[in-house]
């Protein structure tokens, strides 16, 4: 298996953007995941949406964003609505972070699909529900979205599992 991206997630207000630029420059092949809350308030991990607006500029200039959609924005994605403030052509990439609530809260496929704006990739974060987070992936795809997995039991803690489940067939 041959690594195309690593992404270094957790940005925020307190990060130099000219340093990220520096960064990726010298490892083009780096990530910065960028973690996104309905949550107005800048805290650590979650940046403003000044420092957002701010990387527009430079994501132009050669740095790689992704978006990584967490709490109420993921939820109302699982509902069919994609929230108008994280709809930025500099995420190329977009993870969904819904492992943990997905069951509960698709009550329909379609709508979720058809909220996910096009010519996107979306990685879905499968978490310790492993078979229904591989099944969402794969059903997404059926809805002409580009889809990843990450396997992450963690919920996002860095924490690396004792056993890594098998790749999953058809997913990247």
């Amino acid at each position: 298996m041959k690594l195309h991206t690593v992404t270094i997630s957790g940005p925020d207000d307190r990060t130099s953007a000219m340093d990220l630029l520096a960064i990726s420059k010298h490892y083009p092949f780096v990530e910065w995941g960028i973690l996104l809350s309905s949550n107005k308030e800048p805290r650590p991990r979650y940046p403003s949406n000044e420092w957002l607006t701010g990387m527009e500029l430079l994501s132009q200039q050669g740095l790689r964003l992704s978006g990584h959609i967490c709490g109420g924005w993921a939820k109302k994605i699982c509902n069919g609505k994609f929230p108008d403030e994280i709809d930025r052509p500099m995420f190329r990439r977009m993870q969904l972070n819904v492992a943990h609530f997905f069951q509960k809260e698709v009550k329909d496929l379609g709508a979720m699909a058809a909220c996910l704006p096009k010519n996107r990739e979306y990685i879905v974060q499968v978490g310790t529900e492993h078979q229904e987070g591989v099944a969402l992936a794969k059903r997404l795809q059926e809805y002409e979205r580009t889809i990843s997995i990450l396997f992450d039991a963690s919920g996002g803690h860095g924490i690396t599992p004792s056993k890594w489940p098998d790749k999953a067939p058809g997913m990247k």
